[in-house]
C-alpha cells in the first residue's frame, strides 16, 4: 500500500503549508527536503547508481527550492512535484550520458588512424642503444609450429604415415 500524498503527520503543516512560508522564509524548505529526500535518493539510486543519486537527489532539491515560487499551493503534498523533477534529470543524466558515448564514435568516422610511429616521440641514439626484451634463437629443430585449435590437421599426419614413420602396425595409432 502507498503512503497517502498528504505527507504531513496529524497536526504538521502540509508540504504546500511549508514552501508557501518558504517563500518568506527560506529556512522553511529544510522540512520538505528532510521528509523527501531518502525517497528520492532511493528512486534515483535505482535507476542510476549511488554516485549518480547522491549528485541528482541533491539537484533535484536545489531545483525545488529555486522554483519553489511556481509550486501549485493547492496539492497538499510536495511528493509528485519532487519525482516530477527528478524523473527528468534521471532522464537528462541518460541523454547525456549517451550524447557522451556517440561523440567519440562520430569524430572518428571517415578518419583513418595512424600507427604509433607517427606519434610518438622520436627515436634518438640512446633510446636505441637501451637494451630491449631478450630474444632467444629458435633452434631449427623448433621451427616447425602447432597448429592453432580449430585449425584443420595437415593430411601428412594420418593414421598411415604414422604408421610408416614409428614402425609400428597399422591399428596401433588409432587405439592411442
Amino acid at each position: 500500500m502507498t503512503a497517502p500524498l498528504h505527507a504531513a503527520p496529524p497536526g504538521e503543516e502540509t508540504d504546500a503549508q511549508l514552501i508557501g512560508a518558504s517563500r518568506q522564509d527560506p529556512d522553511r524548505f529544510g522540512v520538505v527536503f528532510d521528509r523527501y529526500f531518502a525517497r528520492i535518493h532511493r528512486f534515483i539510486d535505482l535507476r542510476l547508481g549511488t554516485s549518480a543519486a547522491d549528485d541528482l537527489a541533491a539537484e533535484t532539491f536545489l531545483h525545488a527550492f529555486r522554483s519553489r515560487d511556481r509550486f501549485d499551493l493547492t496539492s497538499p503534498s510536495a511528493r509528485p512535484w519532487l519525482y516530477g523533477i527528478a524523473s527528468n534529470l534521471v532522464a537528462e543524466h541518460r541523454r547525456a550520458e549517451a550524447r557522451r558515448y556517440r561523440a567519440p564514435a562520430r569524430s572518428t568516422e571517415g578518419t583513418e588512424i595512424d600507427g604509433h610511429d607517427e606519434h610518438g616521440p622520436p627515436r634518438t641514439e640512446r633510446s636505441r642503444d637501451r637494451p630491449g626484451p631478450r630474444r632467444v634463437p629458435r633452434s631449427s629443430s623448433t621451427s616447425t609450429r602447432r597448429p592453432s585449435p580449430g585449425a584443420p590437421v595437415p593430411r601428412a599426419n594420418t593414421p598411415r604415415t604414422c604408421v610408416a614413420s614409428c614402425g609400428c602396425r597399422a591399428g596401433t595409432p588409432t587405439r592411442l
